[in-house]
């Protein structure tokens, strides 16, 4: 996925100025991503360091927290919308890449629970509160770059950038994950080398700062404005459109959560699987689900992608009762995340191919496709941790429950595809 969304902006016929522009516009999504895949590593390590329990009741405020935090991201809008009218646009990307900045701060710096009490989970909340908010201002800046200021072909390409900004977070994550892993003792990590993750992005915000302030040569101009829409006066017009579409991204959003904020918690408490274990699976699944996506890529130009994600979604629904199934015996579980690593990677391609071009009009679309994409992931993907955390601290139902949610929203997914016009 990386190489190929960098090859398709080398090749685009952008001028200098809008290269750079777009670069760093993507910088906030890159480091949305980044923040995602921390979290989810390092929670397994900080939970029981905010909280006075240590099983799994911590890791459900933590995820508690995890999806307030990301329910923000429309008042982040609703700010975005209010700026927008009295500030330059690169003006505005700078305050949200501040806050991101804030918010790494925050939990890096955080006491624990032994120190000031329940005021570290405060702190915590707060720092979420924020990052999600910043997010949402964030996203609304770039749909409003790429929505006004280029051609639709342009558009389409500069995609990409979004899509590389988001696999290079994650995969800093990862790879951060593992770097620490190897150099670090399970005692340091759960004392204080969880923090590193959360300092560095809070050092990478600002860069990203930094490097928006002095890049003048890339200023994003006021053309934004030519297109005047609110995003909530879209959404009423265009509702079961955004909605279907939401249900489509639905799986996404919950194979990505399984593999990044769940998996490594749900590894560790409920399979007893070291630390170190831990992060070599999950290292060889985002090697995997990279493979998988040149793969998809390719496929894609010889077999039509809505048939493509059809067929995908039912291997979806067999593998995960696969999937689940080594969990519960206890064996293949490495090539159990693997394979939710690659349908993730699979689905997540396909899916943008899969919506219809001419859904929405040219200048909305954008638009249109990422609040639907923020819908999914609200309404599936944050749920997901946050409603197996809950399920796993009421019943012994470890390994079911999963399957259950999974295919439950892969058949959502399904019934949204047949549905979504054409056009």
């Amino acid at each position: 996925m990386i190489s190929r969304n960098f090859n398709l902006l080398r090749k685009a016929s952008f001028s200098k100025r809008e290269l750079g522009a777009i670069i760093l516009a993507s910088l906030g999504l890159f480091l949305e991503f980044y923040d995602f895949s921390i979290f989810g590593f390092y929670a397994l390590y900080f939970a029981p360091k905010i909280f006075p329990y240590v099983n799994i009741s911590a890791y459900v405020d933590i995820f508690s927290i995890f999806a307030l935090g990301y329910c923000m991201k429309p008042f982040g809008i609703l700010i975005f919308q209010k700026l927008s009218l009295r500030l330059p646009l690169r003006r505005i990307l700078n305050i949200s890449i501040v806050i991101m900045a804030i918010s790494f701060l925050s939990i890096a710096t955080v006491p624990i629970y032994d120190s000031i009490g329940i005021w570290s989970g405060v702190i915590i909340l707060c720092a979420r509160l924020l990052q999600g908010i910043a997010s949402g201002i964030e996203m609304q800046c770039i749909i409003k770059y790429l929505s006004s200021t280029l051609t639709m072909s342009k558009r389409n390409m500069a995609t990409s950038a979004i899509l590389l900004a988001i696999s290079l977070g994650i995969f800093l994550g990862v790879m951060l994950n593992r770097g620490l892993i190897q150099y670090f003792n399970d005692f340091q990590l759960e004392d204080w080398g969880w923090r590193i993750p959360f300092y560095l992005g809070a050092i990478l915000s600002l860069l990203s700062c930094i490097i928006r302030i002095s890049s003048k040569k890339s200023e994003i101009t006021p053309k934004y404005l030519q297109h005047k829409v609110n995003i909530f006066t879209i959404f009423i017009k265009y509702k079961k459109r955004i909605l279907l579409i939401a249900g489509m991204v639905g799986i996404n959003a919950t194979l990505l959560m399984s593999g990044i904020i769940f998996m490594p918690i749900y590894l560790h408490s409920t399979l007893n699987l070291n630390y170190f274990t831990i992060s070599n699976i999950l290292f060889k699944a985002t090697i995997l689900s990279v493979i998988a996506s040149l793969i998809t890529h390719y496929l894609s130009k010889i077999i039509n992608p809505t048939f493509l994600i059809k067929l995908t979604y039912l291997g979806i629904i067999i593998t995960i009762i696969y999937c689940y199934h080594c969990f519960a015996t206890g064996k293949n579980m490495s090539m159990a995340v693997y394979q939710i690593a690659i349908l993730y990677s699979t689905v997540s391609r396909l899916t943008p191919l899969a919506i219809p071009k001419d859904i929405f009009p040219s200048y909305l679309r954008l638009t249109c496709v990422s609040t639907a994409t923020h819908i999914g992931f609200m309404l599936f993907g944050v749920t997901y941790p946050l409603s197996l955390a809950l399920i796993l601290s009421l019943s012994h139902s470890v390994f079911i429950a999963p399957c259950i949610y999974i295919i439950m929203v892969t058949c959502i997914s399904i019934t949204c595809i047949f549905i979504l016009p054409k056009s």
